[in-house]
């Protein structure tokens, strides 16, 4: 069965080239590209319409960043596969990453991520040594993704809703998440309030989980992800704008603020 990859892009061009490079090494599905630019230059632009002329692709192009959830949300409504996947387009996928991805929703319908090797953020694999990614190939990220996948293809990890293990949180981040049509028909578009970035994927997870839906971590499928890069051309203070979702985030549901 095939899957629609959302990619939404603003500048960063190269990286892009690179995770569409990784996308068609490394999948063993079939799928198409659901590609939303967010005003890049036009030089950025030419660069990735370029690269990505090989794969089966819709394209929507805009002369202003919409801001991440508004430019998937725009992606939702060209999904044709019959599993829906969000990826930064900062992030490298490693070989069949979709593979357990697709197993753990398929066997508990709703959302599943993978580990992000050598990153920052809690699916970092340097946070959690339960793993047991030995020391000989932590640091190099291509053996580190070899290793996990002999050693955990086809676990899962449940994630929660009030996680016990240090560094976990009860959310899956969306730099890279996969679920099926049914759950992505059910739950809807990301709430577009959030504006540009942060706490959109708490919110979405939350809403995933009243539907009736599970969180699932895949550590035997992994991903590189460089961290940061759409967000450095934002002119506003991240740490601002991460307070102000935050906030949003727990007036909407009654959460405390700073929930994990």
């Amino acid at each position: 069965m095939s899957l629609s990859i959302i990619i939404p892009t603003w500048n960063n061009a190269e990286l892009t080239c690179e995770c569409l490079r990784s996308l068609e090494t490394n999948t063993q599905s079939d799928f198409d590209i659901v590609w939303i630019d967010n005003g890049s230059t036009d030089e950025q632009y030419q660069q990735v319409a370029a690269a990505i002329k090989g794969f089966a692709v819709t394209a929507q192009r805009y002369d202003h960043p919409l801001g991440f959830a508004r430019a998937v949300n725009h992606g939702l409504a060209q999904i044709r596969g019959d599993y829906g996947v969000i990826l930064n387009n900062d992030v490298t996928v490693n070989k069949d990453w979709d593979v357990d991805l697709k197993l753990a929703v398929d066997d508990k319908p709703g959302i599943a991520g993978p580990v992000c090797i050598n990153s920052i953020g809690w699916q970092d694999t340097r946070l959690h040594p339960w793993l047991g990614i030995p020391e000989h190939v932590a640091e190099d990220n291509a053996k580190c993704a070899e290793w996990l996948q002999a050693q955990w293809s086809g676990q899962v990890i449940d994630i929660p809703e009030q996680p016990s293990l240090r560094h976990f949180r009860n959310m899956l981040a969306f730099f890279c998440v996969l679920m099926p049509q049914q759950v992505l028909q059910t739950v809807g578009e990301l709430d577009e309030n959030f504006g540009w970035g942060y706490c959109e994927d708490d919110d979405y997870c939350h809403r995933a989980r009243l539907a009736g839906y599970s969180l699932t971590l895949c550590p035997g499928s992994s991903v590189v992800h460089r961290v940061g890069s759409t967000l450095a051309q934002v002119q506003e203070d991240p740490q601002q704008r991460l307070k102000q979702n935050q906030h949003y985030l727990a007036e909407k549901w009654g959460f405390p603020e700073g929930r994990e």
